[in-house]
This record gives structure tokens, C-alpha cells and sequence, in this order.
């Protein structure tokens, strides 16, 4: 036998399992410690809401009174069957100790999101009515915006989830962009995801024959996972060392550029040196001396730019000692994410003679596939199967961002590891201009040896001249491109310090009556929507029709929570 442990806020599965309580004598006692609230909704095919009602829950610990606000058109005492007196807003019932429930139904049809189903059969967009039996390439369309008539707290503290359930015999090659997709028997259950605060449409596209489709379900809970702890924590910190690496980077290829722009200036001045010296041998050995005092500019030049770059590669250095403590920092978040969900999992769900694995960063996805499909076998419901599915992408997301890191450090460490090979061919081509001013003072009386050498000499420093050119145009190209980087990531850490959701932090703002703020003692709140199902008509019985059937208190029920 299935046991599944819920949360107070699971009020749906709670209020299925109520039993009949006899009424309570009229004693008046005070308020309740608390109530929950479930609002359900019956809305259109099309999105439009249709009816509003809500199934109010109490604990007493003893006989007493309970008093309750909202506007209601109708009320229905779902414990006994005593009468609910209703004062305006104000309701009042007596009630015995236990659990106590009554449902009402609303004035208002207005929600906390608005939402706007679009059906298109063949690129055509036809009412859903003509859908039934239909063939062809459906494209449904589900717009979720924000209700600006309702109290923006509940749109900004609640997770949406929508979850349209496809028969796999009539629906193929479904494609459902940024959804969770589990098979359920001969069933595709669709899940879409959208987190307190975001407004989106979501677009379905399937190959459907001989089409029908059951309502489309929609929850609202107020998630959040308590994932603070030292690693969520250092995250801002360390990505503020990263933006303080970037400005050192700007820094040091701004003075790479001064100094290639020298570098080029230089060598321009040896080659026409060298050129001169060529020309005529009476001129060779004047040529000569100019040669040599330009080859000290060039040394000069290459013993700035060496320093500058030794500066760059220490920076570099100091960014790529950086990486351990991202990879830790990046390795924390993930490894609390997966303690949290190890802990809601143990909380949450037993299976006898199943024990679940702990989630780690190498099984997680096939554990959670595992559990998942475990769990249809039993039986469990789809609230509970989407919200795996969710944890399993988030936690692929969590993943995706890790093994990210871990390539972005590697490769702040091989450029490390090339500025450093960098500054020693810089020292040897600085040694190698020594070597060649000394030897040009030696040659500064050979004429006609040094018009032959100062020839292959002109063309060599050609190409130096155009490649140190190159090199200034780069180094400034990468000024400007990490100028640029650095404005961005200035902030970087206040940034991700306030992008991280409140809900990451294990923060939560409570929950509040969706009927009437005079409600202060609310526990609990969750919502759960659902359409108009997609079906053709049923043909008239030809048969005579029977007696109407007696049907008893738990049957009828029972029918508050069955949408055709």
C-alpha cells in the first residue's frame, strides 16, 4: 500500500478523505487556531472563468462556534448538515471538536492570474467546440498574465503549474517547449512550470486524430527550497573576485596595446635603419650607429611591454587561483540542493519495502525517473508527480550551471598558463635584441658585410613591424571588448546577491485569505483549476429514461471535485 506523507497545504487530498461529523451542540467557544483554504475553479476551454467556490477547513480542539469572512452566493456545510448562518460577509457555524468544513461559492469570477486558451487545427484557429474528433496539426496556445483586479500577493508568492494530460492513441509527436513530459499508461502528461512573480504563454503542438482531451488542470502552491548555507552565501563574493579579475584584465591589455604601438614605432625605426645602411657602404657605418641606438628603443620598448605583461599573467595568475573556491562555491549550491531535496524526499514520500537512494550529483536524474515511475505504478497523483518532475530539472539546471564552471576556470587557467608562456618568449626575443645590438657595434665597420645582413635584416623587421601591428590592433580590440565586460560586471555581485529568488533562500511570505483580508488566521492556501474537457457529444439514449437515482451525502460529495 501506497503512504504519502503531505504537507498542510495539500488541502485537496485532505479534503477528499473528510468523514461526516455530527454537528455540534451550540456552545460557543473561541476562534479556531487556524483555517485552510482550497479554491477551486471551473473555467471555459477557452480560459474564461466560470465559477468560483472554496472549501473552507478548521481545527477546533473543542465544541465551539466558527466564524468566517467572504462573499459568497451560496454556502454548503460539507461536515453535517447543519445550518450556516450568513450575515453579510460574516459566516458563523457551531461545530463539534475535530475538523469542520463548509464550501462557498463566490460572487467574484476574478482569479489572481488571467488565462487565455487558443486552439488552432492546421494553422486555422477554430473554437474549441470544433475540435472534438477533429484531425490534423493542433497548436494550443496557453497565455498566463497577471489579474490586475485581484491583490498582487498571491501572483507574486505562488508557483503555477499547468498540466495538460494527452491521449497517446490520438496525440503523436508532441512537442511542448520548456514542459516536463511523463507517460502515464496509454497517457502524456504535459507539465508546465511558471514561477511566482512571470507571466508566459506556453505553445503545444501535436499530430492528433479522432481528438478529445481531458480539462486541463492548473495548481498554485507557494513553493520554496531552503537551499541557504556557507555555498549560496560565497556565490556574490565570488563572482565580485571574478569582476575585479576582468578589471585587471582591461587594465593590462591597455597596456599591452601602449606598448605594441611603441614596439611598431620602433621597428619601423630599425628598418629604415637597416634600409639606410644598405644603400651605400660609405653611409654603413653612420647607418650603423643609428641602427644600434634604434635597437635600444626597441629593448626599451620590449622591456615595458614585458613588464606589462608580467603584470597581466600575475593577474591572470591570481584569477585562476580564484577557481577552487568557485568550483566549491558552485559544488555547494548544487550538493545543498541536493541535500534539500534528499530531506523533503525522506519527509515526503515512503514506499514500503522501497528505500529511496540519496540524490547525488552523478544519480540524481535516474533516481528521480525511477521514483517517478515507481510512483505511477502506485498510483500517486499528478500534483505530486509534477512536482518531481520539476525537482528533476531544476536540479539538471543546477548541472548544466556546474559543468559550466568547471570550464570556464579551466579556461581562465590555460590562459594563465599561455600568458606565461607568452612573457618567456618575450624575455628570449629581448635577449635576442641585446644579442643583435651588440653584434651590430661589431659590424659597424664591416661595409659590405653589413649592406649583405642589414638586407635579409629590412625584410625580417617587415614582418615584425606588421605582426607587432597586428598585435596593438588586437590587444586593443580586448581593451575595449573587457572595458566593456568590466562596466557589465561591476555590480556583479550585487546583482546575483539580489537575482537569487527568495524562495532559494528559504524565504516565504506566508500565507493570507483569498477570500477576504478580515480572514487573519489562515494556515494554509493552495488553488486548483480546471477546464471544460474537449469530447464529442454523447448521443441521445433512445431507451426510457429511468427513476433518478438516489444518490448519498458522500456521493454528491464527492461531485464538488469531478470536472468533465
Amino acid at each position: 500500500m501506497l503512504k504519502i506523507k503531505t504537507k498542510k497545504w495539500t488541502g485537496y487530498l485532505l479534503v477528499m478523505l473528510c468523514l461526516a461529523i455530527p454537528a455540534a451542540a451550540g456552545v460557543s467557544a473561541p476562534l479556531p487556531a487556524g483555517k485552510d483554504e482550497a479554491v477551486y475553479a471551473n473555467l471555459a476551454a477557452d480560459g474564461v472563468v466560470e465559477m468560483i467556490y472554496v472549501v473552507n477547513a478548521f481545527t477546533l480542539e473543542q465544541d465551539g462556534t466558527v466564524t468566517d469572512y467572504g462573499d459568497y452566493s451560496g454556502l454548503k456545510n460539507l461536515t453535517n448538515k447543519a445550518a450556516l448562518r450568513q450575515d453579510g460577509d460574516k459566516i458563523t457555524a457551531n461545530a463539534a471538536k475535530g475538523r469542520f468544513y463548509y464550501q462557498g461559492t463566490l460572487k467574484t469570477k476574478d482569479l489572481p492570474w488571467l488565462f487565455q486558451l487558443q486552439y488552432s487545427m492546421n494553422g486555422r484557429e477554430v473554437a474549441p467546440e470544433e475540435l472534438a474528433g477533429a484531425d490534423g496539426q493542433l497548436t494550443l496556445s496557453v497565455q498566463v498574465r497577471q489579474n490586475p483586479a485581484v491583490d498582487v500577493f498571491f501572483f507574486n508568492n505562488y508557483t503555477l503549474q499547468v498540466t495538460i494530460t494527452l491521449d497517446s492513441e490520438r496525440c503523436r509527436e508532441i512537442e511542448a517547449e520548456g514542459a516536463t513530459v511523463a507517460t502515464v499508461g496509454k497517457n502524456k502528461i504535459i507539465t508546465y512550470t511558471l514561477l511566482p512573480g512571470m507571466e508566459k504563454t506556453f505553445t503545444l503542438k501535436a499530430q492528433v486524430s479522432d481528438f478529445a482531451m481531458d480539462g486541463i488542470q492548473l495548481n498554485a502552491v507557494p513553493l520554496h527550497f531552503d537551499l541557504g548555507g556557507e555555498g549560496l552565501s560565497r556565490l556574490p563574493g565570488a563572482f565580485g573576485g571574478l569582476a575585479g579579475g576582468i578589471a585587471e584584465l582591461s587594465s593590462g591589455t591597455k597596456e599591452i596595446h601602449t606598448g605594441a604601438k611603441g614596439i611598431r614605432g620602433a621597428l619601423s625605426q630599425v628598418r629604415y635603419g637597416a634600409e639606410t645602411l644598405e644603400r651605400g657602404s660609405r653611409a654603413a657605418a653612420e647607418g650603423a650607429k643609428q641602427f644600434t641606438a634604434d635597437l635600444k628603443i626597441v629593448a626599451d620598448g620590449m622591456k615595458s611591454s614585458e613588464t606589462a605583461l608580467a603584470e597581466i599573467t600575475g593577474g591572470l595568475q591570481e584569477l585562476a587561483g580564484e577557481n577552487s573556491s568557485l568550483q566549491a562555491g558552485a559544488a555547494a549550491i548544487f550538493d545543498a540542493a541536493l541535500t534539500a531535496a534528499n530531506r523533503e524526499l525522506s519527509a515526503q514520500i515512503s514506499l514500503p519495502g522501497i528505500s529511496i537512494p540519496a540524490l547525488t550529483r552523478d544519480n540524481y536524474s535516474q533516481v528521480l525517473a525511477g521514483l517517478i515511475n515507481t510512483l505511477e505504478q502506485y498510483g500517486a497523483g499528478q500534483v505530486e508527480l509534477a512536482a518531481l518532475s520539476a525537482l528533476q530539472e531544476e536540479l539538471a539546471g543546477m548541472d548544466a550551471f556546474y559543468q559550466g564552471l568547471v570550464a570556464y576556470t579551466e579556461g581562465v587557467r590555460n590562459l594563465s598558463e599561455g600568458g606565461g608562456r607568452l612573457l618567456a618568449g618575450m624575455a628570449e626575443l629581448a635577449q635576442g635584441t641585446a644579442t643583435l645590438q651588440a653584434e651590430a657595434e661589431a659590424l659597424a665597420g664591416g661595409n659590405e658585410e653589413l649592406a649583405n645582413g642589414l638586407g635579409e635584416l629590412g625584410a625580417s623587421l617587415a614582418r615584425l613591424e606588421e605582426g607587432a601591428g597586428e598585435l596593438a590592433t588586437g590587444a586593443w580590440t580586448v581593451s575595449e571588448a573587457a572595458g566593456m565586460l568590466q562596466a557589465a560586471t561591476a555590480k556583479l555581485d550585487e546583482e546575483i546577491a539580489a537575482a537569487l529568488p527568495s524562495a532559494l533562500r528559504g524565504e516565504h511570505a506566508g500565507a493570507k485569505s483569498f477570500v477576504s483580508p478580515k480572514n487573519k488566521n489562515v494556515d494554509t492556501l493552495q488553488f486548483v483549476f480546471k477546464t471544460a474537457g474537449i469530447r464529442k457529444e454523447a448521443a441521445p439514449s433512445a431507451a426510457a429514461p429511468e427513476a433518478a437515482e438516489q444518490r448519498t451525502f458522500w456521493q454528491r460529495f464527492l461531485d464538488l471535485f469531478r470536472r468533465k
